[in-house]
């Protein structure tokens, strides 16, 4: 629960506007909830190369001390989780509940999720991107910057898809196209 700062009614923790008086909840956190998300990743990044260089540092002093203990460390065993632990965050981060950071944060995260190369982390944009999506029809659904922005974010066809996904399309489609190619060409040449 919550108070609306014009009218003072109890409202709804997930309500973006007041129902009773109808003014929008703008500002009621400071601070940017892209700046967090940026700051965590940030932090997130810094630990897991700093734990990876430590782990490689090992690894080579237990090789230089003696050939036992180098067969219990191998490379494989030590890896940079980074992208893991990343999309991991973007995952759980909350999404904002006003409008203004909202809208934002959706602004935000659109570019990130463009392109066709896929990995964990732009899996993990497109998949917070489109909650955001969701929650601005869920919390907004007449008012009209939403809507435009929503109209203008809407995706078709291939676009729906994560970038892994897209990615797992074109191959199928390619793989099609090299069959019906050799079929062509074995019926050309039978």
């Amino acid at each position: 629960m919550k108070k609306c700062p014009s009218c003072g009614a109890n409202i709804e923790g997930l309500q973006g506007k007041c129902p009773y008086c109808g003014s929008t909840f703008e500002g009621m956190k400071a601070g940017s909830s892209m700046e967090k998300l940026a700051k965590a990743i940030e932090k997130a990044t810094r630990e897991c190369k700093e734990r990876y260089a430590n782990a490689v540092v090992e690894m080579e002093k237990a090789k230089a001390q003696s050939n036992r203990k180098a067969s219990i460390w191998d490379e494989n065993h030590v890896y940079d989780d980074t992208d893991e632990v990343v999309a991991g965050i973007i995952r759980n981060f909350p999404v904002p509940n006003t409008k203004t950071d909202l809208i934002e944060f959706i602004l935000a995260l659109k570019p990130k999720t463009q392109g066709f190369d896929a990995d964990e982390v732009k899996d993990a944009y497109f998949a917070k991107y489109k909650e955001c999506l969701g929650k601005a029809r869920y919390l907004f659904p007449d008012d009209g910057d939403i809507v435009h922005l929503l109209e203008a974010n809407e995706q078709k066809g291939l676009k729906k898809m994560s970038p892994s996904g897209r990615i797992m399309v074109y191959w199928l489609i390619g793989i099609v196209g090299i069959m019906l190619l050799f079929g062509i060409l074995a019926l050309l040449f039978l």
